[in-house]
This record gives C-alpha cells, sequence and structure tokens, in this order.
C-alpha cells in the first residue's frame, strides 16, 4: 500500500517537472523577454570591459569583491 502512494508520488511528480518543461520551451525561451534579458545580462559586462582601466583591473576587482561582501 505505501509503495504504490511512493510510486504515485513519483510519477506525479515526473509529470509535473515534464510540464514544466514543456511550459518553458514553448512560453519562455527564445521569446522577446527572454532575448531582452539575455541582453540586458551580457551588454553591461560588455561595456564595462570597454570602459574600465585595465590597468588597474586588479585593484578594481578587488575593490568590488570586497564591497559585494
Amino acid at each position: 500500500m505505501l509503495m504504490n502512494k511512493v510510486q504515485e508520488i513519483i510519477e506525479i511528480k515526473r509529470k509535473l517537472k515534464d510540464l514544466r518543461n514543456d511550459y518553458w520551451f514553448t512560453d519562455v525561451f527564445l521569446t522577446l523577454n527572454w532575448w531582452f534579458l539575455l541582453f540586458l545580462t551580457i551588454v553591461p559586462w560588455l561595456i564595462w570591459w570597454k570602459l574600465v582601466d585595465k590597468n588597474r583591473f586588479v585593484s578594481i576587482s578587488i575593490y568590488g569583491c570586497l564591497i559585494s561582501i
């Protein structure tokens, strides 16, 4: 009896995982919002890399790490 319940829970979890994956691939992945968030994630790093003083890169990075703590 208990084993049947456990198997049923495992099956429901698998179905839920499949439904979440289907939703993500059909309604989220490669949509306009997805591309926009990807752009907002990558572009600031590229701008920062272009503008940062390469001679002071280590001290700037250490300062940033200390501030983030």
